[in-house]
C-alpha cells in the first residue's frame, strides 16, 4: 500500500518543482520602460524586436545579448522584415513612419512617398518587392525597395491586420469582420475568400501555395489546404484572442494570444498541421504581441506589461530551445510508493510525444535514458538527484523517425527497460 507521506513531502515537492520549472519559456531580455510587439529573426543569430516608442533592439548571439537600437520615430513598431542581415523595414501606426535601415539597424531613416495611414504589417519577399497593410482596408506595394510605394487596394471601411506572400505574385491579407482577400499577381489584383465567420482575423500565415492558417478573436484557428477555397475552423475558444500564427513545417506550428479580461495570455501548439492544438505555459502573464521560430525548437515572442501608476509600458522578450515544451520533470500527487516502477508510456504508439511515469520509495540518483533499436543512447530525459514521489516527464521526438525505441530507468538501487513505437 502506498503511504501518504506529509510535511517532508511537501518541502521536497516545492524543492523539485523549483529545480524543474514547468515552462518552456523564459525571459531573453527586458525593457522597464516600452512595450515590445513585434519580431523578426533572419537565423538562429540574428534578430530584431521592436514595438512601443519605436524601441528597436537587435542580437546576433541568438538572444543572449540584446543591442539598443535608435530608430529615430516615436511610432509603435508593429511589424519588422528583413531581407538580408543589412536590409530592413519596419512599420507602425503613423503610415508616414516607414522605416528603412542598409547596415543592420545601426541606422535607420524614413521612407515617404505613400498613404498616410496606420499600418499593421510589412513583407519584402526580395530586396525589391515588398507590400504593407493596415489601416481603412489598405494595402501598399513597392518594387524599388521602398523608395516609392504606390496603393493596390484601398476601401474605407475597416482596417486589415496582417499580410503574407508565398512568392511575388501569391499572397493574402486578413481583418476586421473575418475579411480574407488573395492575389495571385503580385497583389495588383485581389479576390475576396469566404471565412465561414465574422470575427476579427489578426495574423495569416502560409507554408505553400496551398496549405494556411489564420488566427482572431473568439480563440478562432482556420485552416485551408487549398490555397484558401475553403477554411475549416479548427479552434473556437470564446476566452481569448490571438494576435499571431506561425509555421516551421506542414506539421509543426504556434499560435498566441491574450485573454478578453483581466491578465494573463495563452501559447497554442500543433504538431499534426493544425488538426489539434495544446496549450503551453508560457510561465508568466505577460501581454503577448507576436512570435517567431528560427526552427523547431528556437523560438521568441515579444511582449510585455502596463503598470498604471506612474503609467509604464514593461517589454520582455521570451525565448524557448525546447519549442516551447515544458523543461525536466514534474511530481505527481501527493503519495510515496511502495517501491520503484517504471510504467509504459503513454500514448503508445505515439507522435511526436509521449509521458513517461515512474516511482521511486527513496531518493536517489535517477537516470532516465532513451534508446533507438540498436541500442544507442540517443536522449537523457532525466539525469539528477530525487525525493521519493511519483514522477512523470515527456519525450518529444520530432526529430526523429518512426521506429521502436526503448526507454531505461536506472537508480542506485533499481533498474528497468521498457519498449515504445513512434508512428509517424
Amino acid at each position: 500500500m502506498k503511504k501518504v507521506l506529509l510535511l517532508s513531502f511537501i518541502i521536497s515537492s516545492l524543492l523539485v518543482m523549483k529545480a524543474y520549472p514547468q515552462s518552456g519559456w523564459f525571459v531573453s531580455y527586458n525593457d522597464s520602460a516600452r512595450y515590445f510587439a513585434s519580431v523578426y529573426f533572419l537565423n538562429e543569430n540574428t534578430g530584431w524586436v521592436g514595438g512601443y516608442q519605436g524601441v528597436m533592439v537587435k542580437t546576433t548571439d541568438g538572444g543572449n545579448n540584446w543591442i539598443p537600437q535608435t530608430t529615430g520615430v516615436t511610432t509603435f513598431l508593429h511589424s519588422i522584415w528583413f531581407v538580408n542581415e543589412n536590409t530592413g523595414w519596419a512599420v507602425g501606426e503613423q503610415g508616414d513612419k516607414i522605416i528603412k535601415t542598409t547596415n543592420g539597424g545601426d541606422n535607420w531613416f524614413i521612407q515617404s512617398g505613400h498613404p498616410n495611414k496606420w499600418l499593421a504589417s510589412v513583407q519584402f519577399v526580395n530586396s525589391n518587392t515588398g507590400w504593407a497593410t493596415g489601416e481603412d482596408l489598405t494595402i501598399i506595394k513597392t518594387t524599388n525597395s521602398g523608395e516609392n510605394w504606390y496603393t493596390v487596394y484601398s476601401s474605407s471601411i475597416f482596417s486589415f491586420s496582417s499580410i503574407y506572400f508565398v512568392n511575388q505574385n501569391t499572397g493574402w491579407v486578413v481583418g476586421d469582420q473575418a475579411r480574407i482577400i488573395k492575389s495571385t499577381n503580385g497583389g495588383e489584383n485581389w479576390i475576396s475568400q469566404v471565412s465561414g465567420t465574422t470575427v476579427k482575423l489578426f495574423s495569416i500565415f502560409f507554408i505553400d501555395d496551398n496549405t494556411g492558417w489564420t488566427v482572431g478573436q473568439e480563440g478562432r484557428i482556420m485552416k485551408t489546404t487549398n490555397g484558401g477555397e475553403d477554411w475549416v475552423n479548427k479552434q473556437f475558444l470564446q476566452s481569448f484572442t490571438l494576435k499571431e500564427v506561425t509555421f516551421v513545417n506542414q506539421n509543426t506550428g504556434w499560435a498566441i494570444g491574450n485573454y478578453y479580461s483581466g491578465g494573463g495570455n495563452v501559447i497554442q501548439k500543433t504538431t499534426n498541421g493544425g488538426e489539434n492544438w495544446y496549450s503551453q505555459s508560457s510561465g508568466n502573464s505577460y501581454f503577448l504581441g507576436s512570435i517567431q521560430f528560427v526552427n523547431d525548437s528556437t523560438g521568441y515572442i515579444p511582449g510585455g506589461y502596463y503598470i498604471a501608476s506612474p503609467p509604464t509600458y514593461v517589454g520582455v522578450i521570451l525565448k524557448t530551445t525546447t519549442g516551447g515544451e515544458p523543461v525536466g520533470i514534474k511530481p505527481i500527487g501527493n503519495v510515496i510508493p511502495d517501491g520503484y516502477s517504471l510504467e509504459q508510456n503513454y500514448p503508445n504508439p505515439f507522435n511526436p510525444m509521449t509521458n513517461i511515469r515512474f516511482d521511486l520509495p527513496k531518493s536517489s540518483q535517477v537516470r532516465l535514458i532513451v534508446y533507438d533499436n540498436l541500442g544507442r543512447e540517443i536522449d537523457v530525459l532525466v539525469n539528477e538527484r530525487l525525493y521519493p514521489g511519483i514522477y512523470e516527464t515527456k519525450w518529444y521526438a520530432d526529430k526523429y523517425s518512426s521506429g521502436v525505441y526503448f526507454y531505461k530507468l536506472v537508480t542506485e538501487e533499481f533498474f528497468e527497460v521498457k519498449k515504445m513505437m513512434l508512428l509517424k
